[in-house]
C-alpha cells in the first residue's frame, strides 16, 4: 500500500514544481519521496537543485546528509560545504 502513496505524492510534487520551479522545498519534498521510492541518485540531484536555489535551506542539507548516508558515502558529507 505504501508503493502507491509514494507514487501519488510523486505526482503532487512533480505538480508543484511545474507551478513554482525556483521553489526550493519543493525540490526538497521530491528528493525525500525520490529516497522513499529508492531512486538516490534522483533524491541527491533534488537536494542539489534545493541548495541552488536557497543555499541557506538547512532542510536541503539535512536531507542530502540522510541519502548520502544510506548510500554510504559519509566522507561526501564531511567533504562538502
Amino acid at each position: 500500500m505504501l508503493r502507491p502513496l509514494r507514487f501519488r505524492q510523486s505526482e503532487l510534487v512533480e505538480q508543484a514544481i511545474a507551478l513554482n520551479p525556483v521553489d526550493p522545498e519543493a525540490y526538497n519534498n521530491r528528493a525525500l519521496t525520490f529516497k522513499d521510492l529508492a531512486k538516490l541518485a534522483d533524491a541527491i540531484a533534488d537536494c542539489d537543485q534545493a541548495i541552488v536555489l536557497n543555499k541557506n535551506s538547512d532542510f536541503a542539507y539535512a536531507t542530502r546528509g540522510l541519502i548520502l548516508q544510506l548510500q554510504g558515502n559519509l566522507w561526501e558529507i564531511v567533504d562538502r560545504p
